[in-house]
């Protein structure tokens, strides 16, 4: 070995993911899942064993230096000034951060690994951890792409808003009001909610998401389709020509939408790095497999890959429930079926 395992930070760093972190103060909490964070990205990445041990003992030549880290230091500095919205990023952060390190021990049983790098904490030089470690690790080189898990949340219906749009469901309120930060960085659920209103029924309190976007979108599964009486189609965000429209219910009055409805396309997040990792490009299309009680595998799952991005794969609610999917379920990506580039050449 390079040199001795800074166990008692480890130690740290696994207890505050597999405990109640939020006992924890916001800046452990970040320092402690990050930590952990990077011994995965190492992992996934195929690093040998001495440059995960240069990452446990303060080696920062094996992290790959990024904007994230800086824009996390700026945003601890803010929060210690007593910044309620860098606060409530970071607290995001930290949940989305967790969420992903528990899918990621959950391939080898959340509980045993736990218990297995743990017990290497009897080796006082730290010999026992890097063992146990060593066990994720493949046995040649890097991991295929398709050995990679990544998380899945359910994105349940919800409304995108136009500044104007807003100003009208909600007169006299400047802007959102943030009441939680999702996974994708910048991106929140509002407090505010509206009500949709359709040709054969309603549905009531359906959270905006923000920022503000150029044009409103109203996002719903194909059982509420049939509840409102719209049949809307399948599309990627952002795509909505030709699409139906809605009635929107705020606090202050109601809107009608001339298009805007869609089941959104199910689709992957990836930042530029992440997509190399499983060697895929923007709108590249992919099949993922689910293991749950009712294993399948989802097909036309599109890929989206932008440098804002983080992992993260997005099912609506109806697809969440055909395979039995709960929070911290993983995907497995299982084939590649169209490649962007190639649709190019084609067209």
């Amino acid at each position: 070995m390079n040199g001795k395992v800074n166990i008692g930070k480890l130690k740290k760093s696994l207890k505050v993911c597999f405990e109640n972190d939020r006992a924890f103060p916001l800046k452990d909490r970040l320092e402690s899942i990050l930590y952990i964070y990077n011994v995965i990205f190492l992992m996934r990445m195929g690093c040998v064993i001495t440059e995960i041990e240069d990452v446990l003992n303060g080696n920062e030549k094996c992290v790959q230096e990024n904007k994230t880290a800086e824009d996390i230091a700026s945003a601890i500095k803010a929060a210690e000034g007593k910044d309620e919205a860098a606060k409530a990023a970071l607290s995001g952060y930290c949940d989305m951060a967790k969420q992903y390190i528990k899918s990621y021990f959950s391939l080898f049983g959340s509980t045993n690994i736990e218990e297995t790098v743990l017990n290497g904490f009897n080796d006082v030089q730290g010999e026992g951890v890097i063992r146990a470690i060593e066990e994720l690790l493949p046995e040649e080189g890097k991991p295929e792409p398709w050995k990679n898990p990544f998380p899945i949340n359910v994105s349940a219906h919800h409304v995108h808003l136009s500044k104007e749009d807003f100003h009208v469901l909600f007169n006299g309120k400047e802007d959102l009001t943030p009441k939680a930060m999702l996974s994708q960085p910048g991106q929140f659920a509002a407090n505010e909610c509206v009500n949709l209103i359709g040709p054969k029924g309603v549905v009531e309190r359906v959270r905006i998401l923000g920022p503000f976007r150029s044009h409103s979108q109203v996002e719903i599964s194909r059982t509420e389709e049939f509840k409102l009486g719209v049949n809307a189609p399948v599309r990627d965000s952002g795509n909505i020509e030709g699409t139906p429209g809605i009635v929107l219910q705020g606090d202050s009055g109601e809107l009608k939408l001339n298009k805007g409805v869609i089941c959104a396309r199910r689709h992957i997040h990836m930042s530029p790095h992440q997509a190399t990792t499983y060697n895929v490009t923007d709108t590249d299309v992919v099949m993922v497999k689910v293991k749950t009680g009712r294993e399948l595998i989802f097909g036309n799952v599109v890929v989206r890959v932008h440098s804002d991005f983080n992992l993260d794969m997005h099912i609506d609610t109806d697809e969440a429930n055909a395979a039995e999917i709960e929070s911290g379920a993983i995907g497995f990506l299982e084939d590649i079926t169209e490649r962007n580039a190639l649709r190019a050449i084609q067209n």
